[in-house]
């Protein structure tokens, strides 16, 4: 038994190892330590800020109310840091993550400046844990319901370092747990009677990107879409417009005997350029 233990232990301490090792280190006050605190590491801004120019107190907090975007389009490359006086400049360009292939492909935006008021001089250390993730696997408790039961079978896995499922099989398998009762006898598929076009964001029409968002989600006898989770995505920030999408379908329900039923299915949202 003691044993088992022990092995239970250091599997545990290795995962565990995994996910630390790539956050952002301890105190930093020059430019120079910051520089080594921020490279080389695929980081994430953790609150998914939009914009050019961001600013922030000396905890990491922002000064003002930022809009948010997907995490897709929230990365972040440093590539110089200026500190003067109070001041401390970081600049660099948004990074986009291309979820098409594994891993993720890290696509360069546009420039970037981080400015944080560190006030007195002092270490921001803080700040910087405050606004910046070692990578995706510290932020998947932060994304939507839809993104979960996916985020949590590829980054958690993967930043660790254990081994996982195929994410689109693992997303499915999760997606099963809770879908609704099958019913017993013949049941007709529901019927798509409406759909939108999905719209494109800027970053994945810049990049060119083409493809297909698969999505699970619920029919429910009304004809209409719930439990939607996101099964194969692009990124990019297309997933949210796909989910954003398809709860605006409206559909034929399924039909047993001569009732509607609930049911659920699998939908591709096709991103074409044309």
């Amino acid at each position: 038994m003691m044993r088992g233990m022990q092995r239970l232990l250091k599997v545990v301490a290795v995962v565990l190892g995994g996910v630390l090792a790539c956050g952002i280190a301890g105190a930093q006050s020059d430019a120079d330590g910051i520089k080594a605190d921020l490279t080389g590491k695929p980081l994430i801004l953790r609150g998914f800020w939009e914009g050019k120019r961001l600013e922030f107190d000396a905890a990491g907090k922002p000064v003002k109310q930022y809009a948010v975007q997907s995490f897709t389009v929230s990365g972040f490359d440093m590539s110089q840091v200026t500190v003067s006086g109070d001041r401390v400049e970081i600049q660099g360009k948004r990074v986009g993550l291309r979820l098409d292939q594994v891993p993720e492909v890290r696509e360069p935006l546009d420039k970037m400046t981080i400015v944080i008021d560190r006030k007195g001089g002092e270490d921001v250390g803080p700040a910087l844990k405050a606004i910046f993730a070692g990578g995706v696997g510290e932020v998947v408790g932060s994304l939507p319901g839809f993104w979960q039961p996916y985020a949590r079978k590829r980054w958690i896995h993967s930043d660790t370092g254990a081994p996982g499922a195929q994410p689109a099989a693992a997303a499915k398998t999760a997606e099963h747990s809770s879908a609704p009762p099958k019913s017993q006898g013949r049941v007709s598929p529901p019927v798509l009677i409406h759909a939108d076009d999905p719209e494109f964001t800027a970053e994945a029409r810049s990049k060119k990107v083409t493809g297909n968002v698969q999505v699970y989600m619920w029919v429910g006898e009304d004809g209409l879409p719930s439990h939607v989770r996101i099964v194969r995505p692009l990124g990019l920030g297309l997933d949210e417009f796909a989910v954003a999408s398809v709860l605006k379908y409206r559909f034929k329900p399924s039909m047993q005997d001569g009732k509607p039923v609930k049911v659920d299915l699998y939908i591709e949202v096709n991103f074409a350029i044309f």
